[in-house]
């Protein structure tokens, strides 16, 4: 699938560092995008945090984007991987939660 003409030239302008381009992705997207990290996360403040993070990485990266594909494909692929991520990280919190409860529930000294 091809981008449409508009959406290249504002890729092509977000290339250069035009926050309008910018401004006008994240408006055509956000929701969507939030839609899809919502759906893993399940929670809205983690949501609303990820898809700020995803939006930042979208303008760090700027420079690098294929502008002959849609902007959406990428959008989307970044913000299920920071979202898996963040469950990741969730589930490495709990688990040392359980284990520090095991170890201190378990071990007296004297």
């Amino acid at each position: 699938m091809k981008p449409s003409d508009v959406e290249k030239l504002e890729l092509e302008a977000l290339a250069r560092g035009d926050s309008d381009a910018f401004d006008s992705i994240y408006h055509r997207y956000h929701q969507s995008i939030y839609a899809n990290i919502f759906r893993i996360v399940r929670r809205s403040d983690h949501a609303e945090d990820i898809l700020q993070d995803v939006f930042v990485t979208l303008w760090q990266y700027r420079h690098n984007l294929n502008q002959d594909r849609p902007v959406a494909g990428w959008l989307f692929v970044v913000s299920y991987n920071k979202s898996l991520t963040f469950l990741r990280q969730q589930l490495r919190v709990a688990v040392q939660y359980i284990d520090d409860i095991d170890y201190h529930g378990t071990h007296t000294t004297h």
